[in-house]
């Protein structure tokens, strides 16, 4: 599973492939790519915070609030989007089932298999030692990367912050 480090350059990756740049963008990033491990040290972990009905509800209220603080709908948009990517990364990289639909249900979701039919060929032709879960959380963090530059902005810098 990715550490909070890993959450926390998501964030910052995801401001700089948007030109989202300046300290209120990237605090702001990094608080909602971190957010849904707020409660990692209760019983709810993987649960309450990573249930996409909890963050959806999140999300509306989050929006409304950076609307009135003056963010574009764009930014509120795009930066939404982040506690939900973290909550994928968590799905695909192993540790923890993430329950989704909680409190609805308690079935929990862990789809590290499917990233692993692309990591286990590689580690099995690679000449180092490298642990699964390392290379699960680097192969995610790639992908999550890519998608972010290719939703990146395409018109001038932003350059407010």
């Amino acid at each position: 599973m990715p550490d909070g480090f890993t959450h926390c350059l998501v964030g910052l990756v995801a401001c700089l492939s948007w030109d989202m740049r300046g300290a209120k963008y990237y605090l702001l990033a990094v608080f909602l790519s971190l957010m849904p491990d707020i409660d990692a040290f209760t019983p709810w972990h993987r649960a309450l915070l990573h249930s996409a009905l909890s963050l959806t509800v999140l999300a509306v209220v989050l929006a409304r609030v950076m609307l009135k603080l003056g963010y574009t709908s764009d930014e509120t948009i795009r930066m939404i989007y982040l506690p939900f990517v973290h909550v994928l990364m968590d799905s695909l990289t192993g540790g923890m089932p993430v329950k989704p639909l909680y409190p609805l249900t308690d079935a929990g979701v862990q789809l590290d298999w499917a990233v692993d039919r692309v990591v286990k060929p590689i580690l099995s032709i690679s000449p180092y030692g490298y642990y699964l879960e390392v290379i699960r959380v680097s192969v995610v963090f790639l992908i999550v990367t890519l998608a972010f530059m290719a939703t990146g902005h395409r018109g001038k810098k932003n350059d407010r912050g």
